[in-house]
C-alpha cells in the first residue's frame, strides 16, 4: 500500500505528520510536483535502543543506516534498511493522531542488510537446533537476484574456525550448502535430500545398463543352447525307438551334445555372476562410504 503521489494537487495522507503536511503545502503552492512525491512518503519516527545509532539517514523516505551492538554479544552490528515498516509505514495513527514509532528491527522492512560479528539470529533453518554466537550477514527482500557476467559461485567451508566463537569448525573444510524452498526444513513435500552429483549416477546408470545388456545377452546364450541340445535329444530319441541302445549310441550322443556343453556352462557362470556385481556397483556408488556417491555428501536440497 503507497501513500507516494506524483500529482501536487492530491491531498496528503491521513499517515503523514503535520511537517510532512507543511511542505506539501507548500509543494502545492508552487505548483512543484516533484518536491510534492518526494516529500509525501510517510516516514516514522525511529527509535534506537541501546548502544544502536543512526549513522545515515534518507532526507524524506523511511530508509536508514543503524550502528550498534548486538544486545547479547555486544558486538557491532551494521544493518542497512530501506522501506522500514514495510506497506504499513506510517508518521501518524489516523485514528490516534500519535506518532508513529519504529523498532529495528522489524520483520515489515522492505530490504534490509544485517551485518554481525556475533549473533544468534542467524536465520539458519536447515540445520537441527540453531547456530549461536556466529558471525552472520542476512540479506531480505521480496526479491534477491545474484548475477554474474561469467559466473557465479556458492561456496561453504574451507576454514578452520568458527570466527563468532573462536571454536574449532566441527563441519570440517568442506561445509554444506543448503538450498530451502518455503524457508523451512520438514518431513514431507520440504524435507531436505542430498543433490545428485551428475557424473557419478551417469556412471553408474551406464553400469547397470551394461550390466543388463550383459544378463540379457547371456540369457540368450544359455536359451540357444538349451534349444540345440533338445533338438538333438529329439532327433536321437527318435531314431532310437527302433534300436536296442549300445555303448555306441552313448558316445554318439555324447559327441553331438559336447560342442554346446562349455558354452552353456559359461554362459550360465556369466548369469550368475551378475548379482555379484550389482552388489559392487551399490558399493561404489550409493552408499555413504562409496567412492564416487551418487548422492552429495555437503549440499542438499528440497
Amino acid at each position: 500500500m503507497s501513500t507516494t503521489s506524483s500529482n501536487p494537487n492530491s491531498e496528503p495522507s491521513s499517515k503523514q505528520s503535520d511537517a510532512t503536511r507543511a511542505r506539501l503545502k507548500q509543494a502545492k503552492k508552487q505548483k512543484d510536483g516533484a518536491a510534492a512525491n518526494e516529500n509525501s512518503y510517510p516516514k516514522p519516527k525511529l527509535v534506537l535502543d541501546g548502544d544502536f545509532e543512526l549513522v545515515g539517514k534518507h532526507p524524506n523516505k523511511a530508509a536508514y543506516i543503524i550502528m550498534g551492538n548486538n544486545k547479547k554479544y555486544a558486538k557491532p552490528e551494521l544493518n542497512i534498511t530501506v522501506g522500514v515498516g514495510g506497506p504499513f509505514k506510517a508518521e501518524v495513527d489516523p485514528k490516534t493522531k500519535k506518532p508513529v514509532t519504529y523498532r529495528y528491527p522489524s520483520q515489515l522492512d522492505a530490504a534490509s542488510i544485517v551485518m554481525s560479528e556475533a549473533t544468534d539470529d542467524t536465520g539458519i533453518v536447515s540445520l537441527k537446533g540453531s547456530p549461536n554466537s556466529r558471525a552472520a550477514i542476512r540479506a531480505t527482500a521480496d526479491t534477491v537476484k545474484i548475477y554474474g557476467r561469467e559466473i557465479v559461485e556458492i561456496g561453504a567451508g574451507g576454514s578452520q574456525y568458527i570466527h563468532g566463537t573462536g571454536t574449532k569448525n566441527k563441519a570440517g573444510r568442506a561445509g554444506q550448502v543448503h538450498i530451502v524452498a518455503g524457508n523451512r526444513n520438514e518431513p514431507g513435500q520440504f524435507e531436505l535430500q542430498p543433490m545428485v552429483k551428475g557424473d557419478n549416477l551417469k556412471e553408474y546408470l551406464d553400469q547397470i545398463c551394461e550390466s543388463i545388456s550383459n544378463v540379457n545377452s547371456n540369457q540368450q546364450k544359455i536359451i540357444q543352447s538349451v534349444i540345440k541340445m533338445q533338438a538333438i535329444f529329439t532327433a536321437m530319441g527318435t531314431a532310437l525307438t527302433a534300436i536296442l541302445p549300445t555303448a555306441g549310441v552313448g558316445s554318439t550322443i555324447l559327441s553331438l551334445i559336447a560342442p554346446e556343453i562349455p558354452n552353456a556352462v559359461i554362459a550360465l557362470t556369466n548369469n550368475l555372476s551378475s548379482g555379484v556385481n550389482v552388489d559392487m556397483k551399490k558399493f561404489n556408488f550409493t552408499k555413504p562410504y562409496s567412492a564416487k556417491p551418487i548422492l552429495s555428501k555437503y549440499n542438499k536440497v528440497n
